[in-house]
């Protein structure tokens, strides 16, 4: 048994005497460096495999991500979308609140109810708005209809939940008033092309600036007095005329109304 194991021994050692000359006698040719490349070469096959094989489960964990990351980027459009919309709702309190504090500093003791505008429309003349509100809610036809110290129109349908205003910049509706800058240069407005405003019937002696500021009498009691209906732009009358009349500006954008008040009494 001993024999056996030196023959192999002694074997083995012959084995690696002879590499070792191998090598030493050929300095170009290195039997170890071609058995450890072609073992590198053969190691390269599973090894490319296991990479390919990681990057392409890689890829598929990536995908999940994305589906993930995709996910959680609608969730925050979602909410971004849902924030925007109550910023905007929050605004349009806002708004409807300093509205509402002019109107209460011009009259204290003045009842309003305020109401959604649903739309505007301009057609034959006409320039109406549609209200969420109506008779259930105590509108009344004829009531004034305002927006802070602003004059939007009146009333002239009423129905149990919803109304249709007359705005100033309609040619049915005529208002009586005078001039900021003199009380004592009084006249009438209507509506002008569905867009503007005519001021007629002020007398001749008056002196009547461009940029000035008109605003309601509250003759015949309909119409509250001293709220804003626009600013003058220039004069359209000749000096043959018996009266003066005048181009005004709205002082307000009825296409982006929202909320107005109606006035209660």
């Amino acid at each position: 048994m001993d024999n056996k194991w030196k023959k192999i021994a002694f074997r083995v050692a012959i084995v690696i005497v002879c590499f070792w000359l191998i090598e030493f006698l050929t300095p170009h040719f290195s039997l170890t460096q071609n058995l450890r490349q072609a073992s590198l070469e053969l190691w390269s096959y599973p090894a490319n495999y296991f990479s390919h094989l990681y990057l392409g489960l890689s890829r598929v964990g990536d995908l999940f991500n994305l589906s993930q990351i995709k996910n959680e980027n609608l969730k925050l459009k979602e909410e971004t979308l849902t924030l925007r919309q109550e910023n905007e709702d929050l605004k349009q309190k806002l708004s409807a609140f300093n509205k509402c504090a002019e109107l209460l500093k011009l009259y204290p003791s003045l009842e309003t109810i305020p109401a959604q505008v649903q739309g505007f429309f301009q057609e034959g003349g006409r320039a109406y708005l549609l209200l969420t509100k109506g008779k259930d809610d105590g509108v009344e036809i004829n009531k004034a209809v305002v927006w802070g110290k602003y004059l939007v129109g009146k009333v002239v349908e009423a129905y149990p939940h919803s109304a249709v205003v007359e705005t100033i910049l309609s040619r049915r509706l005529v208002a009586n008033v005078y001039l900021s800058d003199n009380a004592e240069a009084k006249g009438i407005i209507r509506g002008y092309l569905s867009n503007g405003l005519i001021l007629e019937g002020v007398p001749t002696e008056f002196q009547i600036n461009q940029g000035g500021i008109v605003l309601t009498s509250g003759l015949g009691g309909v119409l509250p007095p001293h709220l804003i209906v626009g600013k003058i732009i220039k004069k359209i009358s000749s000096t043959s005329e018996v009266s003066q009349k005048f181009l005004l500006e709205p002082l307000i954008d009825f296409h982006n109304l929202e909320v107005v008040f109606v006035v209660k009494r």
